[in-house]
């Protein structure tokens, strides 16, 4: 925003990059990275680390972010907390967090949509399309102690998410969470709404 040239990343052919998130001090960025063969077959997928820069990409393993050594194997969409005390991260359809400090990591909801997750600029929650079941996903925010709050009940008032990549957009003072979504079956026109991060004020902006 305060202008200046935009960064490539380099990149080799073949492969494609998503985007998991920044380091607490907004230096670096992580991102995942698929090798794929000349038919498009994927071969490999390798967690990696740019400097914001520029640089050479580093393997995440090797690259010294707090708290990346402590993340379980498998483990995906990795979101540091603003303050750096934790990792959020999905893991066979859970969310679960892991203290940059170390220790076992823990589960925050049993399973969670394709929707994404996002940090309150508190650190203390997340918000989610997660549940305790796959029936039972809900757009929440959820503790680090597992406190679930489902954020409406209307059943006919569905999340919408452009692309699996997009997260929960929180207000600067995490009280509040914009979002885009649906009204009854179909498909009718996508509005935006905010709500409460208790669960309170639903109303629709636009």
């Amino acid at each position: 925003m305060r202008g200046g040239k935009p960064v490539l990343v380099p990149r080799p052919a073949n492969s494609g990059d998503s985007i998991d998130g920044f380091s607490p001090d907004g230096t670096e960025l992580v991102f995942t990275r698929g090798l794929y063969s000349a038919n498009g077959a994927l071969q490999s997928v390798m967690k990696i680390v740019e400097h914001v820069g520029g640089g050479a990409p580093v393997p995440l393993s090797k690259s010294g972010l707090i708290g990346a050594s402590y993340l379980p194997s498998g483990a995906a969409h990795e979101q540091w907390s603003p303050d750096g005390r934790w990792i959020a991260f999905a893991l066979l359809r859970k969310l679960e967090v892991v203290s940059t400090g170390g220790g076992a990591p823990r589960i925050l909801a049993a399973d969670i949509g394709p929707d994404g997750f996002s940090w309150s600029p508190t650190s203390k929650e997340l918000a989610c399309v997660c549940g305790p079941s796959r029936e039972q996903l809900r757009f929440s925010t959820v503790t680090l102690q597992g406190k679930r709050t489902v954020l409406w009940t209307n059943r006919s008032l569905h999340f919408v998410s452009v692309n699996s990549q997009d997260r929960p957009q929180w207000s600067p003072d995490g009280s509040k969470l914009a979002f885009t979504a649906r009204v009854g079956p179909g498909y009718p026109p996508i509005q935006v709404w905010v709500v409460g991060a208790d669960g309170h004020g639903l109303i629709r902006i636009a």
